[in-house]
Order: structure tokens, then C-alpha cells, then sequence
């Protein structure tokens, strides 16, 4: 599916191009259960924002741009609260 479309169903975060907030735990849900049912050993979740000192001088949009660029391409990132990034 096109970001456009994605966006435009509120699927994805239309400032952060990433999955909103309301959408994230249906997402991680599913993520979750295929990686049980397909017994994948080398998962990963974190969840990151900025120190509070840096939420001034970060807007999303750069957060975002960072976290997109240094992961795989099937990594599943979400937004949270806040600043932050699931």
C-alpha cells in the first residue's frame, strides 16, 4: 500500500510517517504472534524518545527521519507518546 493511502486512513502518522499511536498495538500484536508461531529467535523491542533536556530541540520529524534510517526495512516502528518511538 501506498504511505499516501496509509496516511490518509490514519494508519500512519501523517507528521512522522510512521504507524500512529492507536494503530501500533494491533501492529506489535501481530508482529508478536508471527514471530511466536514462526519461532523467531532474534526479535528486538525498545522503546526510545529524547532525554527531556533535547525535547525542545527535536521535533518528531527528525526523531523519526533517525530511527527510520538505521533500520531494516521490516522493522515495524510506531509512534508513541509523547516524543516517543516504539
Amino acid at each position: 500500500m501506498s504511505k499516501q493511502i496509509l496516511t490518509s486512513a490514519n494508519i500512519l502518522d501523517y507528521q512522522t510517517g510512521v504507524f500512529n499511536k492507536e494503530y501500533a498495538q494491533l501492529v506489535f500484536r501481530h508482529f508478536v504472534s508471527k514471530n511466536i508461531e514462526e519461532n523467531v529467535e532474534n526479535t528486538i523491542f525498545a522503546y526510545v524518545k529524547p532525554v527531556s533536556l533535547n525535547k525542545k530541540r527535536l521535533d518528531i520529524k527528525t526523531i523519526a527521519k533517525k530511527i527510520k534510517s538505521v533500520l531494516r526495512g521490516n522493522d515495524v516502528v510506531a509512534y508513541g507518546k509523547g516524543v516517543g518511538f516504539y
